[in-house]
């Protein structure tokens, strides 16, 4: 696996993470990562998210007026 291709897997998972929290998992962070060398041309990926607890968010500003 070459160096371009473990800085977008790297760059792949942060906005996998991104994703999650962005949906309210504010502790999501990914437990297991391996890559599988199939043959020269396929690999498997297996990625673990945990994604925590699901925290709500409201707007405080419109509880004021």
């Amino acid at each position: 696996m070459g160096l371009e291709f473990r800085r977008v897997l790297f760059r792949s998972k942060a906005n996998l993470v991104n994703f999650y929290r962005g949906k309210g998992y504010r502790d999501a962070d990914i437990v297991v990562d391996s890559i599988i060398k199939l043959n020269e041309e396929r690999l498997k990926l297996y990625v673990r998210i945990d994604e925590g607890n699901l925290y709500y968010f409201r707007d405080r500003s419109e509880e004021r007026r």
